[in-house]
């Protein structure tokens, strides 16, 4: 018997030409359908239907699903993820994800995302700064026609902002004494994104000595650094410098008011 002349049978009305075949030597003598299998007696060459039995099973379909584990939201200039999941149905499929939807200046990339299911796979959306603000669905497609959709949610990007901050009022110094670390924290902004920012230490005077430090905010929001500003002084006057700043670039944002004493 040929399988190719075998026509696709149906359960609940849906065609399904998922069929095998395999040849049983046997004696059975008429059609028969148990445990979801067709048994068919075959005439032989001697003419009679009982030396050989065809056994006609449905074959397995390759089949899973996709979900995602929610929305993606990002500030533009930033990005996100989510958790794509491939879960077995049926049979060994294969799948390799793919992304579209996406608003111009945002692109998709995947880990993972040729795995065969069970597996997961994260989805990550990079915006770029001129990504336009709104919520855009997203289509994640797998082999098959499998699809899943999530929304990608485009904030505006909040302005480079920032403080400064010193947890000490008084930096006291002694002339051609060791040097002395001042403690600065900057702290951005929340939905800002990170840049570097380089800190200007205030010498009142040409015997005090301090160099630029530069700090990059890091770490989850709200983004912070911490530096430490080395103070000298030398030969030269003695005195009391109130209401000292250090300031900051970009922005020339200002910390707070400190005190150096030089003795």
């Amino acid at each position: 018997m040929n399988p190719s002349n075998i026509k696709p049978w149906t359960v609940d009305g849906t065609t399904n030409s998922f069929l095998s075949m395999s040849l049983l030597g046997g004696s059975g003598t008429s059609t028969n359908c148990e445990n979801d299998r067709i048994y068919v007696a075959v005439a032989s060459s001697q003419g009679n239907n009982k030396d050989i039995l065809a056994v006609i099973t449905p074959g397995i379909p390759n089949q899973y699903s996709l979900t995602n584990s929610g929305d993606i939201t990002v500030t533009q200039g930033g990005s996100g993820s989510s958790i794509i999941t491939k879960t077995l149905i049926s049979g060994s499929p294969t799948s390799t994800l793919s992304a579209t939807g996406l608003p111009t200046g945002a692109t998709a990339s995947f880990t993972n995302g040729a795995c065969s299911p069970n597996c997961t796979s994260q989805l990550t959306i990079n915006a770029s700064s001129t990504v336009a603000i709104g919520s855009y669905p997203i289509i994640i497609s797998g082999d098959g026609g499998i699809v899943t959709t999530l929304y990608l949610i485009v904030n505006m990007q909040t302005p480079f902002t920032y403080t400064i901050s010193n947890p000490s009022s008084l930096l006291a110094l002694t002339k051609n004494g060791p040097a002395v670390n001042f403690t600065v924290t900057v702290t951005m902004a929340v939905g800002a994104i990170p840049q570097i920012v380089t800190l200007s230490p205030p010498k009142p005077k040409n015997n005090i000595n301090a160099s630029p430090v530069t700090c990059t905010p890091s770490g989850l929001p709200p983004y912070t650094c911490s530096v430490t500003i080395s103070y000298s002084a030398t030969n030269g006057s003695s005195g009391t410098y109130t209401n000292q700043l250090i300031s900051g670039n970009p922005n020339g944002t200002v910390g707070t008011p400190f005190t150096i004493i030089v003795n």
